[in-house]
């Protein structure tokens, strides 16, 4: 299953791949990617809501949003090449990379593995997106419980590398 996560600034090193969708999500005050360079035909899918877990904040994703989400992916094929990006490439697109792998039936550990197999050690996934996912994909709950324990059980790896990149941890 060919897909690749980054940061908006990383975006436009992806332009030589031959990549069927880019799952875009930012922030309202945030530009969009920019796509100029890319050479092969490609969809691009934007997303605008805050990284954050609280549905109650007005700016979260929605069921709704995730929703749409799911619909895009339905539309997919696991051999699609995909650029999921968020501002960071930690949170919403780490998250929405995860649904997209759960979507087209790679179990939960496997996926969350890949996803820090590409990503690395500091992806955070957002913890909103999956419990809306989860509800939707009729997981009853126990995807979003994968990812709430996944994310706390993998936090001092996470620690660890921030730290080294600090300079605080040889």
């Amino acid at each position: 299953m060919p897909f690749s996560i980054c940061g908006v600034t990383e975006v436009p090193a992806f332009a030589h791949l031959p990549l069927d969708h880019i799952i875009s999500f930012r922030e309202v005050h945030q530009p969009g990617p920019d796509i100029r360079g890319f050479k092969h035909p490609l969809t691009l899918h934007s997303f605008v809501f805050a990284d954050t877990g609280d549905a109650a904040n007005p700016l979260a994703a929605t069921e709704v949003m995730i929703r749409r989400l799911l619909s895009i992916y339905a539309q997919t094929r696991p051999d699609h090449n995909i650029l999921f990006h968020c501002f960071a490439g930690v949170s919403r697109s780490s998250a929405a990379a995860f649904i997209w792998l759960v979507h087209h039936g790679v179990p939960y550990g496997d996926a969350y593995q890949l996803i820090v197999n590409v990503r690395g050690p500091f992806v955070c996934p957002n913890q909103l997106m999956v419990k809306w996912a989860d509800g939707l994909m009729g997981h009853k709950g126990v995807m979003a419980a994968f990812m709430t324990s996944e994310t706390g059980r993998r936090a001092p790896e996470r620690d660890r590398y921030f730290n080294r990149v600090r300079g605080i941890e040889p």
